[in-house]
């Protein structure tokens, strides 16, 4: 299924879904994952970043968003994830070191400006992961969902467990974008890292701010 298609599904899902009470986060709470185990050396390698959900985000964001990558490497009993995203001619990398915390599937995001969190929600490993993160900033609870495929299409599966996440997150049908694709997609491999990027630590502000993972 392509994204363009996905879209049309995943908002037929929350409309359904919008008579229904949300379940509001507040700051400091959290969502139960329904992992029982999290294996990290399952969860490496690289995934493609298909969905996103956020309370600072608006289904109008999406224009802006191009499809990007996220490559998961064990190091020192962490997790270091760097993302990609194609600007024109240009790749775009940015990345953080994850130290896991209980319950499982649960990090801590090291070197961010504020306190954050990740969960990892629900993944299969071969095919799809759900994830989020919280932090802070300014009084205010940054929520971010992520929707992560291993191939560049999506199953309805896997977008029914990305409802899911956003409905516990007490997110709406206008909290959520999926890539533009102004006539590319990425290959098979994603894209190479180039250049040595920010390294830890903040990423470039227009995919924190508006499609990154905090």
């Amino acid at each position: 299924m392509a994204p363009r298609q996905a879209l049309w599904v995943a908002l037929s899902l929350l409309t359904a879904l919008e008579g229904q009470p949300l379940q509001t986060q507040e700051p400091g709470s959290t969502v139960s994952t329904v992992l029982s185990s999290f294996d990290e050396a399952q969860f490496q390698g690289t995934w493609y970043v298909l969905g996103l959900g956020g309370n600072t985000l608006r289904r109008a964001d999406a224009s802006t968003l191009r499809p990007y990558t996220a490559t998961f490497e064990r190091k020192d009993g962490r997790l270091e994830v760097v993302y990609a995203m194609r600007r024109g001619q240009h790749c775009v990398t940015w990345s953080y070191v994850l130290t896991p915390e209980a319950p499982t599937g649960r990090f801590s995001v090291d070197g961010s400006r504020d306190p954050e969190q990740v969960q990892v929600f629900h993944t299969d490993y071969a095919s799809f992961a759900t994830m989020f993160s919280q932090r802070q900033a300014g009084g205010q609870s940054i929520l971010r969902a992520q929707l992560l495929c291993r191939q560049w299409a999506l199953g309805s599966r896997m977008l029914s467990n990305f409802i899911c996440l956003l409905r516990r997150l007490g997110l709406s049908s206008n909290n959520l974008v999926f890539p533009n694709l102004p006539g590319h997609r990425p290959g098979p491999g994603g894209w190479a890292r180039v250049g040595p990027g920010p390294g830890p630590g903040p990423p470039p502000p227009e995919p924190r701010e508006a499609h990154g993972l905090a």
